[in-house]
């Protein structure tokens, strides 16, 4: 959807991150020259406040007042004055395997990064890992020079990755998603948003709204209604390629097709999990009706109900 199709800027096959700072976001890069770029694509510039200096093995760097530092935990640490602590990141991806024959695309905030993560803990050599998970991350240098119909990112569409697939190999691969219960996916969406710093039309709305504010606004309903499960799994030539569609509350129930596809089941870990009570109370029925009304077709496909 356009608020949840966001990405964090790509400088030098690194992904970085507009709530870090500079030496956060340096620990993230193998190539710490490319953070100058990384700085301005991220807008980090007003957060950096010292210049700290490379070991003699690297060269320092300096934008404004700042030298890109070195991820060594005594650098940092001159240089926050603190410990260095990295942040803990599950992240998501879309998965393509050639070898297994799927493709695993990761609609947003549908309990997909516990999906991605089994996948990859059993990924082959040559699988495609579009996305910031660990792995992923590794294998980014792999999509340098590959070219696709559409943005090659996490939350890609099948429609994305024409080109990078033949259109034969996109309509034989076994793809399937997750989608989730549209009322608690709205909630988990807000909540998200609520928890990013960095500069976008649908974190400034969260950040300045309630949740009913934010859920009646009309670029929301526009969005979540332009955006449902099928868009993701429509092929360039306009056919939705989608073999199996995994509910979230249901995965032992719904994943028995992939686990016959894949010869194995994967252990789903429960992963980025907020601290938030139940979606049903954050709602009036006013404003659970408009969920009915923008989500109506995932609504009545999946047997979703308030």
């Amino acid at each position: 959807m356009a608020f949840a199709g966001m990405d964090n800027p790509m400088v030098g096959e690194a992904e970085m991150y507009p709530e870090k700072n500079i030496i956060e976001n340096a620990v993230n890069s193998a190539d710490h020259e490319t953070l100058v770029g990384a700085v301005k694509a991220a807008a980090l510039s007003s957060r950096c406040t010292a210049r700290v200096r490379l070991p003699c093995s690297r060269r320092a760097t300096t934008f404004g007042r700042a030298a890109i530092p070195s991820p060594h935990p005594r650098v940092y640490a001159v240089a926050t004055g603190g410990p260095f602590k990295p942040r803990k990141r599950s992240g998501a991806s879309m998965i393509i395997s050639r070898g297994r024959g799927y493709i695993f695309v990761h609609i947003p905030k549908t309990g997909g990064t516990a999906m991605a993560q089994a996948l990859e803990s059993r990924a082959m050599a040559d699988d495609i890992l579009i996305g910031d998970t660990p792995k992923a991350r590794r294998r980014r240098g792999r999509l340098r020079g590959l070219e696709a119909r559409g943005r090659l990112w996490k939350h890609a569409t099948l429609g994305d990755i024409d080109g990078l697939l033949t259109p034969a190999e996109i309509a034989d691969a076994f793809s399937f998603t997750l989608v989730r219960n549209p009322w608690d996916r709205m909630v988990s969406y807000y909540h998200w948003l609520r928890g990013q710093s960095f500069d976008h039309p649908a974190v400034r709305l969260a950040a300045s709204r309630d949740f009913g504010g934010f859920l009646e606004a009309p670029e929301t309903q526009a969005a979540w209604a332009a955006h449902p499960a099928r868009h993701y799994m429509t092929a360039a030539d306009g056919v939705e390629r989608c073999r199996l569609y995994i509910r979230l509350e249901h995965v032992a129930e719904d994943a028995g097709p992939l686990w016959s596809h894949l010869g194995f089941r994967l252990d789903l870990p429960r992963v980025n999990m907020s601290e938030r009570g139940a979606y049903r109370g954050y709602y009036s029925d006013e404003q659970a009706a408009i969920v009915a009304r923008v989500a109506a077709e995932d609504i009545a496909r999946f047997g979703y109900a308030f």
